[in-house]
């Protein structure tokens, strides 16, 4: 029987708002989720602990709109993560430091709305 996002992860009292993603490490031992309160966690599978937290080391949080998607390299060393403040950013999986930003793609930031179009 497959587990819910919700019976895998287990967020803290201040937690992650509205996943918009969650997906597996390629070894299956850590997710990675992305919401709307400007972060990607990411989380031990088997117990639901979170690990950490992609964030900028000298600001709150990394993007400045939500994150819609983050995916693991295939090594699983390192994540990327999109935006809705047209950003991707490349992480490093183990220590949550930012490593590199591409920023100014030129469209409008991604909405509910202009995904069902």
């Amino acid at each position: 029987m497959s587990k819910t996002i919700d019976e895998l992860v287990k967020p803290p009292k201040e937690s992650h708002c509205n996943f918009t993603s969650a997906i597996f490490s390629p070894d299956g031992k850590k997710i990675v989720t992305t919401g709307e309160d400007k972060t990607a966690r990411i989380w031990d599978a088997e117990s639901g602990k979170e690990l950490q937290r992609l964030k900028e080391l000298h600001r709150l949080e990394g993007h400045t709109l939500g994150v819609r998607f983050a995916s693991f390299s295939s090594d699983g060393m390192k994540i990327l993560t999109l935006g809705l403040d047209n950003t991707v950013r490349i992480w490093e999986t183990e220590s949550g430091r930012e490593l590199h930003r591409f920023g100014g793609i030129e469209s409008e930031p991604a909405t509910n709305d202009k995904m069902n179009e």
